[in-house]
């Protein structure tokens, strides 16, 4: 380039020295010529032959003077130019034969020349790539990141980057390219393929990630480990995780110290046993950091790791697969279990030559199987003995009368008929269509020739869906059901015929409330023969259709019977019913399919019933005006009560005082006599105190308002019992409490009579060593009847009548304590529910208190 711009001044300058070089000798050539002929010749002509004789010389001259600039400036130029030359083609070489892609741009990006080995390296023709601009060979999502940018190289720094650019035949040529300006407008980009950098770089990404996924981020524990010291030489993350060791803790450990102590003589063997080739071993038991054992598989090999010689191995934690192994042995035991135990006749068999023979069928081009075995009929005996048994339960050799499998086996042809194949080509053509569950309903014969109905169904075993290898068959024996059916059909007959003959109204309804049956007294009713369908609301006024859906969704809400009232008004006729509405449910699986009802006509009935009514209302009000007369009654009984406690309590209260302040000061001075008389006295003030607490109560009884609630009676008494049982720790108890119906009563009350009954049992069985209380209850006659039962001292059946009374007592009040008032309050609480009571008893051999109580 040195040259270029010698070449470039000598061709700018030259013209302008040679002009000014001729125009300053031709100045002073004429100058000096004019002054020195002027001064030396005075004669005009020839003065003007010497001038022409002068300009013919200073033309001669100059020519001379030009021909030796211009020769000199020539010889320059060729000198410049021959150096040009020679450097033009060093350059060319130096281009050519540069290892690097070479490319020279203008300020654009327009490729002004390339080298061979750009061209090489992309595949295009130097012609191809001359005159487009550089970005044209850049990938466009890189131009987008990365656009083109001189600014740094017009600035004269040397611009390193890489480079995606195109081959010809579409590849991706990875590049690294330093470009620098050479001139004004003008670039050199020396490109050099790094492709074979990028795979090694890539290779290398690449071979670290499968050292990460090999053995860092391997999901299975592995670790290397010394030969020689047995200690661990490195450890992936699994194993940190896995057994709960850092990776710290992990180097500074043996394969030793993961092992149980028990563990390690055979750790040793198995150590001395090999050292080069790959191994496999197991099961071992490994121990973690938190103490847990587990059991493992190895797999180890040779390898020499930073220098010494190790194992490379992978732990495979098979504690789970153990588990799921022996749970399998499990569950295959248990479905041996079931197979054989099973109720319900099951086979086992192979339909795999069935289904090839349908395939090679299918080939060959039958489509439609049922046209196919009705056109050829033999095929089902030949497919039924394609079938192979693989197995049956005992349930099917007691089913078909059979001595044992074997007798079932050799047997078969007995067993099925002419009906069962015709089940089989149904069996058959399900197979073509490749279903996995078959059910059909035929019949067979067993081998004492008794004739079953039977369900016959099968379903394709998992795994086996392709082959049909196996099979999964159950027969069901539904002769009983089908003799059920049948007497149902009969039954829905002699149904029929009595509906028909009911006098009164009779009618079924789904669960939508449309009616699905109607008898011939409902038709004349309504005077309509049509009914199936309608609702309500299509048939009666809008008041009357209200009623009755208003009850019948009761029904199906509640699944309860209800019997109620209706009343119908059918063209002015107004009719009054008793209706019984029930639910209808399928006898086998007890689920609520329809409503049904039945009515009878009341009508007149009902007007009678009007009129008692009307006379009930006048003695209703007879009854309130009375029981207003005897709630005062009652008030006036209750304030005389509390007025007699309290009256009597604090004299009884001075009585009790000073008789203990004579026992406690004065006892000394008494005899024997005088003491036994003050304890009496005390005795006797504790027991009237006692009678006055449970007249009181008995009182309050008289007017407390009954609240009733459901009541579980057996949780009831079962909390009674155990409050009984703690106030009495020192004796044996033993209560058995039976089961008990509910029942609807005062809580408060029913719990007041059972403390009473059960403190009774308790106090008049205390002569005997272990105290046997059993209670219990049933319904009997529309009433919940309850007992207790001990075996106490019992009673004399003569004086039963004193038992429920007030202050009477059977029993000697020195050896029982009591007031006599605790049955009586248990007789009121009773009647006060509607209910009633009495006992039996025997002297020496125990009681039972019974009372009932309407069920509800």
């Amino acid at each position: 380039m040195k040259f270029l711009s010698s070449i470039e001044k000598n061709i700018k300058f030259t013209p302008f020295v040679i002009s000014i070089s001729y125009a300053v000798i031709s100045a002073l050539w004429v100058l000096v010529t004019d002054y020195m002929l002027s001064g030396q010749i005075k004669d005009p002509a020839l003065l003007t032959e010497f001038q022409t004789i002068k300009g013919w010389f200073f033309i001669l001259m100059t020519a001379l003077l030009l021909y030796y600039f211009i020769r000199s400036s020539f010889r320059k130029i060729e000198q410049s130019s021959s150096a040009l030359i020679t450097s033009e083609n060093k350059y060319r070489m130096l281009l050519e034969e540069a290892s690097d892609g070479i490319i020279l741009l203008d300020e654009t990006g327009k490729i002004l020349q390339v080298n061979s080995r750009i061209c090489l390296m992309l595949g295009y023709n130097s012609s191809d790539m001359t005159g487009k601009n550089v970005a044209d060979f850049i990938a466009k999502e890189e131009l987008e990141k990365r656009p083109l940018n001189f600014y740094d190289i017009f600035s004269g720094v040397v611009v390193l980057s890489e480079r995606s650019l195109f081959h010809k035949n579409g590849n991706v040529v990875f590049t690294e390219i330093s470009s620098k300006m050479l001139g004004p407008k003008l670039i050199q980009s020396i490109i050099r393929d790094i492709s074979m950098r990028k795979k090694a770089e890539k290779e290398l990404r690449e071979s670290e990630q499968q050292y990460r996924l090999l053995f860092r981020e391997n999901p299975y524990p592995m670790w290397v480990y010394d030969l020689e010291t047995l200690r661990f030489l490195a450890v992936n993350n699994a194993a940190v995780g896995n057994y709960g060791y850092s990776h710290e803790e992990f180097l500074s450990m043996t394969i030793k110290d993961i092992r149980p102590e028990e563990d390690l003589k055979t750790l040793n063997d198995n150590i001395k046993s090999s050292y080069t080739d790959l191994q496999q071993s197991g099961p071992w038991r490994h121990r973690k950091k938190n103490g847990e054992i587990i059991q493992v598989e190895i797999i180890s090999n040779y390898m020499v790791f930073s220098g010494r010689k190790a194992r490379i191995v992978l732990a495979n934690d098979i504690t789970e697969r153990k588990a799921v192994m022996e749970a399998l042995q499990v569950s295959e035991l248990r479905y041996k279990s079931l197979f054989e135990k099973s109720p319900i006749s099951i086979w086992e068999e192979d339909f795999s030559l069935i289904k090839n023979h349908i395939d090679l069928l299918k080939i060959t081009g039958v489509g439609n199987f049922r046209e196919y075995l009705d056109k050829y009929p033999e095929e089902v005996a030949s497919s039924v003995s394609m079938i192979r048994i693989l197995d049956v339960n005992e349930a099917t050799v007691e089913l078909y009368q059979a001595k044992d499998k074997d007798d079932i086996l050799s047997g078969m042809t007995m067993l099925f008929d002419q009906e069962f194949y015709s089940a089989q080509k149904e069996s058959i053509i399900a197979v073509s269509e490749n279903k996995t569950r078959f059910e059909i309903e035929t019949s067979c014969r067993t081998l004492k020739g008794k004739r079953l109905n039977i369900v016959y169904r099968w379903v394709v075993a998992q795994g086996y869906e392709m082959t049909y290898g196996k099979i999964l068959l159950s027969i069901v024996d539904i002769t009983e059901r089908k003799l059920a059916e049948k007497a149902l059909k009969e039954s829905e007959e002699r149904f029929s015929s009595y509906m028909k003959m009911l006098p009164g109204i009779a009618m079924m309804k789904d669960l939508s409330g449309r009616y699905i049956y109607a008898n011939e007294t409902w038709k004349k009713l309504t005077k309509r023969e049509e009914y199936f369908g309608l609702r309500d609301t299509d048939i009666w006024p809008p008041d009357i259709a209200a009623q009755f859906t208003d009850n019948d969704r009761y029904v199906i809400k509640s699944g309860e019977v209800l019997d109620t009232i209706e009343y119908s008004n059918y063209n002015d006729e107004v009719k009054y019913w008793l209706i019984s509405k029930f639910p209808i449910r399928n006898i086998v699986t007890g689920q609520f399919m329809a409503l049904g009802a039945i009515g009878i006509d009341i009508t007149d009935r009902r007007k009678a019933e009007d009129e008692v009514k009307r006379l009930n209302e006048e003695l209703e009000q007879r009854v309130i005006k009375r029981t207003q007369q005897l709630e005062a009654s009652n008030q006036e009984l209750e304030a005389f009560s509390y007025s007699i406690s309290h009256d009597l309590r604090t004299p009884l209260r001075a009585i009790t005082g000073f008789s203990k302040i004579l026992l406690d000061d004065y006892s000394k001075q008494f005899d024997s006599e005088a003491q036994r008389m003050m304890n009496i006295i005390e005795k006797n003030a504790f027991q009237m105190e006692q009678l006055i607490e449970d007249l009181l109560a008995f009182s309050k009884l008289l007017g407390k308002e009954k609240t009733e609630i459901r009541l579980n009676m057996r949780e009831l008494v079962n909390s009674v019992a155990e409050e009984m049982k703690k106030e009495n720790i020192d004796r044996e108890i033993s209560i058995k409490i039976k089961d008990m119906p509910e029942v609807k009563a005062d809580r408060s009350m029913i719990k007041q009579v059972w403390i009473n009954l059960i403190s009774n049992a308790i106090k008049f069985t205390k002569m005997r060593d272990c105290a046997e209380i059993e209670i219990g209850g049933s319904i009997q006659a529309k009433e919940a009847v309850y007992y207790i039962r001990d075996n106490g001292i019992g009673f004399d059946m003569a004086y039963a009548n004193k038992l429920f009374k007030a202050f009477q007592r059977l029993h000697n009040s020195e050896q029982f304590e009591g007031t006599g008032v605790g049955l009586a309050m248990v007789q009121r609480i009773i009647k006060r529910h509607e209910g009633h009571i009495w006992a039996e008893g025997e002297v020496d051999k125990g009681a039972i208190i019974y009372f009932a109580l309407p069920a509800i």
